[in-house]
């Protein structure tokens, strides 16, 4: 009888087992499948900061086109720009101070450098462009070819681990206010004149990202920790309590 007793005993342990690798196999899933959201999360949150970013921009271009361009004075920063052929460009108040036209690319590249200080960089590019400055690099270039294409919005990550950098990028649509400087080349009204690349540094995402998968891993392996020590405590008391039954079953088959 002590035989079939050990023998119970056994599948009773062998049981508290295979549950308890259930267990830490759930909970390792579940963990992967945590680390996996948390890292889409941050990445779609890189994409929505890109997308702010850029509305904003085109915001304030549309604001100063809708003005024909905007006076400013011209100083050591401010400087009149070449590309801009407009007759009207450069004007004196009648206090003497000479005031410069900026239009809609002009502002953009001035709030760029604004920006820059942050670890942002914007940089208005085509595949045709007026300023050498505007020349797409490769990752731009293709993302102009796919945009002429019928692409609406362009981002990835780019660089090596460890110094990744998240690019941006949706075209610019020729309206009827650019055909005073961009007619010459050859746009029409609606063509996709180019477009505004984004970039900045991924690393805050990537902090934020090691933070919470710290997080995730102490929660579960607190859950898993508690989930088996109440498993093998009532298993125990479980085996405890069947060694006890075939003990008296012994002892009455005895009598």
């Amino acid at each position: 009888m002590t035989g079939n007793g050990g023998k119970k005993t056994r599948r009773i342990r062998i049981l508290l087992v295979l549950v308890g690798a259930l267990f830490a196999i759930g909970t390792t899933l579940s963990l992967q499948q945590n680390s996996t959201q948390i890292r889409e999360d941050r990445y779609q949150l890189a994409v929505s900061t890109g997308k702010v970013l850029f509305r904003t921009i085109v915001a304030t271009r549309v604001w100063n086109a809708s003005h024909g361009g905007v006076y400013v004075p011209v100083t050591d920063t401010v400087r009149p720009n070449p590309y801009l052929t407009t007759p009207d460009r450069d004007v004196r108040t009648i206090d003497g101070r000479k005031l410069t036209k900026i239009n809609p690319a002009y502002m953009t590249r001035l709030v760029g450098e604004i920006l820059s200080a942050e670890g942002y960089t914007l940089h208005i590019t085509s595949l045709k462009t007026l300023r050498p400055g505007n020349a797409p690099d490769e990752w731009e270039r293709a993302a102009l070819e796919r945009f002429e294409k019928g692409s609406a919005l362009e981002y990835s990550l780019t660089g090596p681990t460890g110094n990744r950098v998240f690019r941006y990028m949706e075209p610019l649509k020729t309206e009827a206010p650019c055909l005073k400087c961009h007619e010459q080349q050859g746009y029409k009204v609606g063509d996709v004149r180019g477009g505004i690349g984004i970039a900045f540094p991924y690393a805050p995402f990537e902090r934020s990202i090691r933070t919470d998968e710290r997080r995730a891993i102490a929660t579960h392996a607190l859950s898993l920790a508690s989930a088996l020590s109440i498993l093998f405590f009532l298993g125990f008391r479980i085996m405890k309590l069947a060694g006890s039954l075939e003990e008296t079953q012994r002892q009455v088959r005895t009598l």
